[in-house]
Formats: structure tokens, C-alpha cells, sequence
């Protein structure tokens, strides 16, 4: 029972740290474009997560909290509420499949590395 609920808590926690990547993310794209002095570290950071995305198939965090919410016994789909409010919200209001979604993340994830790539050799030069 305390394993379960220590399990809860590691997956709580790992969500708390991807909310906090998600804003970060954010915060990134428009620093990007906007300060000269992070724009480096923005793009670094993008570069980053891109790279990341593509070692681990998708997000290391969603997949950390599923493994932690699966030794919970608790629903592994479950995961990172941002996950499922996004999911919901292309799935009904632009009827939009998971995998669609999926793909959508994906690609703004690649068209941001590519920004990123390009700012970051720009500012060696």
C-alpha cells in the first residue's frame, strides 16, 4: 500500500516537471524571436527537447509517469493532464484522431528545431 502510494507521488511529481518543460517549451518559442541575449538558450533548450522526442518516440516524461502509474496499478492512459486536455480539444473540436494529434505535436516540434538549428548557427557566426 505505501509502495502504491509512493509510486502516486513519483507520478505526480514527474507530471509537476512536465507541466514545468511544457511552459519552459513555451516561453522558448517566443524568447526565440524575442530576446537576443536567450535566444541561444532558447534554441538550445528547443533543440533539446526535439532531440529527446525523437530518442524516447515521444515525450520521456509521459513515458516516466506511465511507467510509475503502471507500478501504482493505475490507469497508464491517464497520464499528464495537459496530455489529455490537448488530445480532448483537437479530438472534438476539430474532430481529429489521437494520431493526428500526435503527428500535429510532432511537426511543431520539428518546424521549432529547424528555428532553432538555424538561430543557433546564425548566432556562432
Amino acid at each position: 500500500m505505501v509502495k502504491k502510494q509512493i509510486y502516486v507521488f513519483f507520478s505526480s511529481l514527474t507530471a509537476a516537471v512536465h507541466f514545468s518543460m511544457v511552459l519552459l517549451y513555451v516561453i522558448s518559442m517566443f524568447l526565440i524571436f524575442l530576446s537576443d541575449k536567450l535566444r541561444f538558450y532558447a534554441a538550445l533548450f528547443l533543440a533539446v527537447i526535439w532531440i529527446q522526442h525523437k530518442l524516447f518516440k515521444g515525450c520521456s516524461f509521459t513515458h516516466l509517469e506511465g511507467y510509475f502509474l503502471k507500478k501504482a496499478g493505475k490507469n497508464t492512459n491517464d497520464v499528464f493532464f495537459f496530455n489529455r486536455f490537448a488530445h480532448d480539444f483537437f479530438k472534438k473540436t476539430f474532430n481529429m484522431s489521437i494520431n493526428r494529434v500526435t503527428i500535429l505535436f510532432q511537426a511543431m516540434i520539428l518546424v521549432f528545431f529547424i528555428i532553432s538549428v538555424a538561430i543557433t548557427f546564425l548566432s556562432l557566426f
